[in-house]
C-alpha cells in the first residue's frame, strides 16, 4: 500500500503539490482570524455540582454573571476620601450600559457604600462591572472599556476573569510568534548540519510548516461550530512543527540514501514511502490515539488540546506521505543542491560506529539512559498543577497587576466568598423562599455554615 502511495505521489506530483498549495493558502488566510474565534477558560465541567449551581444562579437569580474588576490606585489620595471617589466616578463616566454592550451595573464604594470595595490600607478602590452575559461575551468588551476609561489622576488596572482570559489570548499568541521566530532558524541550522545541503534542510521545515498552516485553517472552520480553547493554537503549532519536521526528516533522509545507492528518482520515491512512510504512518497513528484520549475529558480546554494535537499529527503524516514525495519527485537529484558540507546521502561512519557500540553494550546503555531520564523526570514529584489564572500571566500585564493588588490589599474572602445555592422541593407556596418554614430552615442552615472552621460570616436574606 505504501509503495502505491509513493508511486501515486510521484506520478501525480504536480497536482499533489497544487492541492497542498491551495490548502496552504486557505490556511494562511484563516490564521489572522483564528485567535478571535478561540476562547479562554474552558476549565469548567457542565456536569459538576458547582457549575450547575452557577447556571441556576444565573438563570433564576441573575447573579454569578461575568464581572470585570477595575482597581484604582493613587500615590497621594486616600481611597476613602471624597476627592478619590470623585476622580473614580469621573473615570467611569464613559463606562455605562449605553456604551458597553451587556453591562448591567457598576458597583463602587461611592454608589454602594460597601467597605469591601476599599483596600485595607486605603490605597486602592475597586469598581465591579457586572455583565448580564457569560465570560466570553464580557471578554470582548475589555478593549472597549479600556478605551472609554478616563482615570485622570488615578492609575487603573482592569482585571477579573474576562480581562485575564483576554490577556492570556494575547500573551499566548505573542509567545507563539516568539517561539516560532527562534525555533525555525534553530531547526534549520540543525537540519543543515544533518544533511549538509540547504535544499535538503529546507524540505522538513516546509513539510512541517505546511502541516501546521493547514491544521490552523481546519481549526478555524471547527471553531465556527464548536468551542475551542486558545491553547489549541499553541499546541497545534509547536507540536506540528516538531512532528512535521521529524517525519519529513525520515522521508528526505531515506530518499537521499536511495539516490546515493544508484536508484532512479521514481524508484527512490517509491522505496522511501514504502519503508520510511510505513514507519511514519504507524507512529502518527499511535500519537493520534494517545492525544484522542483527551477528547474523553469533560473540560473544553483539554478536549481542544487533544483535537488540535490529533489533527496536526494527521496532516503531518499526510504531508510526509504525499507532499514531500511529490516535491522530491520534482527535485530529483537536485535535493543535494547548495551543499555546504558532507556528501549527499552517504553513510556516516560516526553513526555506524555509535550504533554498533550501543548494540554491543545494551545493559550499559539501558542503565545509563534510565538514570538520565530519572534525573530529568525527578522534579515531577514536586510539580504543582492548577488551572490557568492571572498568576499564569507575566507581571508586566495589567490584568496580573490588578490581581496582585486585590490579593495583597483587599479582603479576598469578602470579594470571593463561597456561594451556596439553596433550593426547596415542592410546588406553589411550599417552594417559595419566603415561606415561614423555608426561612426558618435557611436560618438554621446559615448557623450551621457559620460554625464551620475558618468561616468569618454568612450572608443571606435572613442574616
Amino acid at each position: 500500500m505504501f509503495a502505491a502511495i509513493g508511486r501515486f505521489s510521484y506520478r501525480y506530483r504536480w497536482p499533489v503539490i497544487a492541492v497542498w498549495l491551495v490548502a496552504f493558502a486557505l490556511g494562511l488566510a484563516a490564521i489572522p482570524r483564528l485567535h478571535h474565534e478561540l476562547k479562554g477558560g474552558g476549565f469548567s465541567n457542565a456536569s459538576a455540582p458547582a457549575q450547575q449551581a452557577l447556571d441556576l444562579m444565573q438563570h433564576r437569580l441573575h447573579t454569578g454573571l461575568a464581572e470585570i474588576a477595575i482597581v484604582f490606585t493613587s500615590p497621594t489620595l486616600d481611597a476613602r476620601s471624597p476627592q478619590f471617589q470623585a476622580a473614580q466616578t469621573r473615570a467611569l463616566a464613559g463606562v455605562t450600559s449605553a456604551t458597553i454592550p451587556g453591562l448591567q451595573t457598576v458597583r463602587t464604594y461611592a454608589s454602594s457604600g460597601d467597605p469591601t470595595l476599599l483596600s485595607s490600607d486605603g490605597t486602592a478602590s475597586l469598581a465591579g462591572l457586572v455583565f448580564d452575559s457569560q465570560i466570553e461575551q464580557a471578554q470582548q468588551q475589555v478593549d472597549r472599556i479600556r478605551a472609554r476609561l478616563r482615570p485622570d489622576g488615578l492609575t487603573a488596572y482592569i482585571t477579573g476573569d474576562p480581562a485575564v482570559y483576554q490577556a492570556l489570548e494575547t500573551v499566548s499568541a505573542s509567545d507563539l510568534r516568539k517561539a516560532e521566530t527562534y525555533a525555525l532558524p534553530f531547526a534549520l541550522i540543525v537540519l543543515v548540519l544533518v544533511f549538509g545541503s540547504l535544499v535538503a534542510a529546507a524540505l522538513p521545515v516546509i513539510g512541517g510548516g505546511m502541516a501546521v498552516t493547514v491544521t490552523l485553517g481546519v481549526l478555524y472552520l471547527l471553531a465556527q461550530r464548536f468551542s475551542l480553547s486558545i491553547f489549541t493554537m499553541n499546541v497545534a503549532s509547536l507540536l506540528g512543527l516538531a512532528v512535521g519536521i521529524d517525519y519529513s526528516l525520515f522521508i528526505v533522509g531515506r530518499f537521499r540514501e536511495e539516490l546515493a545507492h544508484g536508484a532512479s528518482v521514481a524508484a527512490a520515491v517509491e522505496t522511501t514511502v514504502a519503508y520510511a512512510g510505513r514507519a511514519i504512518f504507524f507512529s502518527g497513528i499511535a500519537v493520534m490515539v494517545g492525544l484522542s484520549g483527551l477528547l474523553m475529558f469533560s473540560y473544553m480546554s483539554l478536549r481542544s488540546i487533544g483535537l488540535g494535537g490529533a489533527i496536526v499529527v494527521l496532516f503531518s503524516v499526510l504531508s510526509a506521505l504525499t507532499l514531500l514525495p511529490a516535491v522530491l519527485g520534482v527535485l530529483g537529484r537536485r535535493v543535494n543542491s547548495l551543499r555546504i558540507m558532507g556528501r549527499g546521502g552517504t553513510e556516516s561512519r560516526f553513526w555506524r560506529a555509535w550504533s554498533n557500540w550501543v548494540m554491543d553494550h545494551p545493559v550499559v546503555v539501558l542503565v545509563g539512559t534510565v538514570i538520565v531520564i530519572a534525573l530529568f523526570a525527578g522534579p515531577i514529584v514536586r510539580i504543582r498543577t492548577n488551572v490557568p489564572t492571572a498568576t499564569s500571566l507575566p507581571t508586566s500585564e495589567q490584568a496580573r497587576q490588578g490581581y496582585d493588588i486585590l490579593q495583597a490589599r483587599f479582603d479576598r474572602g469578602a470579594l470571593n466568598p463561597v456561594q451556596v445555592l439553596v433550593t426547596w422541593r415542592g410546588t406553589g407556596a411550599a417552594a417559595e423562599p419566603t415561606a415561614p418554614q423555608n426561612l426558618a430552615a435557611l436560618f438554621g442552615y446559615g448557623r450551621q455554615l457559620a460554625a464551620l472552621p475558618d468561616v468569618a460570616g454568612v450572608t443571606s436574606i435572613v442574616n
